[in-house]
């Protein structure tokens, strides 16, 4: 078993110890105990916002207060989108997900006070050669970012009052991971078993690359991002 800090930011070296013979040399695997587990609540994808989470399936979207987690409550819930759900972001007041053919967003306000505050605000059809791959939405500005296993981007945003498509760029790769920071679009690549950390310009229809960064440790999994701060598993 081993502790860990709480507080760590950045790379930490993991180093173990044994004074017996013919110790045990595999790869160290770190079990989280479960403070909670919902039980008949269909989920296809989950993501968390602060002390929020969003549990999506083809039935039905629910928001949960994971405020304290030994017994999360429901606040809302709404339809889910028919299809099952492949990607799930959330992000302030706005959500989205995505299925084969399209993407649906949902407005999220006034969950405090009303059950029915998770509402279904567009359906985009989202013509693709693959499986959606990844998912991001910015609740401030209302951009959408997905992807498939092609390498194909598409971003939405408001132009007119109305959601439209703003951006489009092929990539070389499959997308693993998708955040929208206040650097502009982070993609994660994964490219025939290496890691590629791509930030691309949403101002330009073009999605122009602004830097890259090649990753060591494997295969690209998934991203995470909180502000600038960028967390990627290999």
């Amino acid at each position: 078993s081993a502790r860990l800090p709480d507080g760590v930011v950045g790379h930490v070296d993991l180093q173990g110890e044994s004074d017996a013979a013919g110790a045990d040399t595999s790869p160290l695997v770190v079990t989280l105990p479960a403070d909670a587990t919902l039980s008949g609540l269909a989920s296809d994808a989950v993501a968390v916002d602060g002390l929020r989470a969003l549990v999506a399936s083809a039935t039905k979207v629910t928001l949960l207060d994971v405020s304290t987690t030994f017994s999360p409550d429901t606040l809302a819930d709404t339809t889910g989108p028919g299809r099952t759900v492949r990607s799930l972001s959330f992000s302030g007041t706005k959500a989205a997900l995505a299925t084969d053919d399209e993407v649906v967003l949902y407005n999220i306000d006034g969950c405090q006070n009303a059950a029915h505050c998770v509402t279904e605000a567009a359906r985009i059809p989202f013509a693709s050669d693959g499986p959606t791959t990844a998912l991001a939405v910015e609740g401030r500005r209302t951009i959408l970012a997905v992807a498939d296993d092609v390498g194909g981007i598409a971003v939405f945003g408001y132009v007119d009052g109305r959601l439209d498509l703003t951006g489009q760029v092929d990539v070389d790769g499959v997308v693993r991971g998708l955040a929208l920071t206040p650097l502009g679009l982070v993609v994660l690549l994964d490219q025939q078993g290496s890691a590629l950390l791509e930030v691309r310009d949403v101002r330009d229809g073009a999605l122009t690359p602004i830097s890259d960064l090649t990753l060591v440790g494997g295969p690209a999994s998934s991203l995470a991002a909180f502000g600038t701060q960028l967390a990627v598993t290999t």
